[in-house]
């Protein structure tokens, strides 16, 4: 359920897909608890992602991809 999560962040947000991406998940037997412990997660992680944009914290040098590859 990861893409769900990407989803519900709002890197990706288009009501279309949360709305299509969370039927499929329920389709699959998420249940309503599952359903809460994901938008948890997906909070923490949205509040992750504003708070180090926010403090401009560089990109590990791991995870850069070179421009000219």
């Amino acid at each position: 359920m990861q893409w769900n999560a990407r989803k519900r962040t709002g890197s990706f947000g288009c009501s279309y897909c949360i709305h299509s991406h969370t039927a499929a998940a329920r389709a699959k037997g998420m249940t309503e608890a599952e359903y809460g412990e994901l938008l948890a997660i997906v909070g923490m992680a949205a509040e992750t992602n504003r708070l180090v944009t926010a403090l401009g914290v560089p990109v590990d040098a791991a995870f850069l991809v070179d421009a000219a590859d």
